[in-house]
């Protein structure tokens, strides 16, 4: 099975125009990444993050089931971003790429992210049982839980 790095450096090997890529997961943390970036990668995770969810609550509120992709074109460069069950797969190009190409890369690379993704859900399922770690009980993530209700729960 292809590892995620290998992954993330094919898309930039494997698509013309193609400068950098990066790979988040659903908080907006950097999972991996391809090519150099003039911010650090915290802070354009937490961007493109915010960014997906902005465009995906339009979608929401226009009646829409979900969002594949936004795509953004600049004086230089086009961003594309592609949603994913647990993240976003972002690639950032030349402003001459070929977004058909871009696109069908994306998704070959998404199938294989996604298969990887899913193997470390059931390695931590694993260690969580094995550690006898706990999820947190549900509505503890929701924004009316205070701080204190969350410490509570690990009691």
């Amino acid at each position: 099975m292809e590892k995620i790095k290998e992954i993330i450096e094919g898309i930039k090997k494997n698509v013309s125009g193609v400068v950098g890529v990066i790979l988040i997961d659903s908080d907006g943390i950097p999972v991996e990444m391809a090519g150099d970036f003039d911010m650090p990668p915290e802070d354009l995770g937490a961007l493109l993050s915010a960014c997906y969810h902005s465009y995906s609550q339009v979608g929401d509120d226009l009646g829409q089931k979900s969002m594949e992709s936004i795509i953004a074109e600049y004086d230089n460069l086009k961003l594309c971003q592609h949603g994913m069950p647990r993240g976003a797969l972002v690639i950032i190009t030349e402003k001459e790429a070929y977004l058909g190409m871009v696109r069908m890369e994306a998704k070959r690379a998404i199938k294989a992210l996604n298969k990887v993704m899913e193997e470390t859900v059931v390695q931590r399922e694993k260690l969580m049982q094995e550690h006898k770690f706990r999820k947190p009980k549900e509505g503890l993530l929701t924004e009316e839980v205070k701080v204190d209700d969350i410490l509570a729960a690990f009691e």
